[in-house]
């Protein structure tokens, strides 16, 4: 994941997600911002039938993907805290 300061066209997309394992629910929360930092789009989802806290986060990321993908960005930096899936997005390019 990048973390230098994007150009200015670049916006960050940042993500988080939170499990429930008694559940098998979790939430998804994606923060879009601009090269300002003003955030100019957010999104939370609530997802059932999900079985771990790497698929909770798997999902969070691929919704903010999903989410710069509908705001038309063709450059962004998608920030989470979940180093593995971070890794495993960074080695698909």
């Amino acid at each position: 994941c990048k973390t230098e300061a994007p150009s200015g066209t670049c916006i960050t997309l940042n993500f988080d997600a939170a499990f429930d394992k008694d559940f098998f629910k979790s939430g998804t929360g994606i923060v879009a911002r601009n090269v300002q930092g003003q955030v100019f789009a957010s999104r939370s989802i609530l997802h059932s039938n999900v079985g771990s806290t790497f698929t909770a986060e798997a999902l969070t990321c691929s919704w903010a993907v999903k989410m710069g993908l509908v705001l038309g960005v063709t450059e962004a930096i998608i920030e989470g805290d979940s180093l593995t899936i971070i890794k495993k997005c960074s080695n698909l390019s």
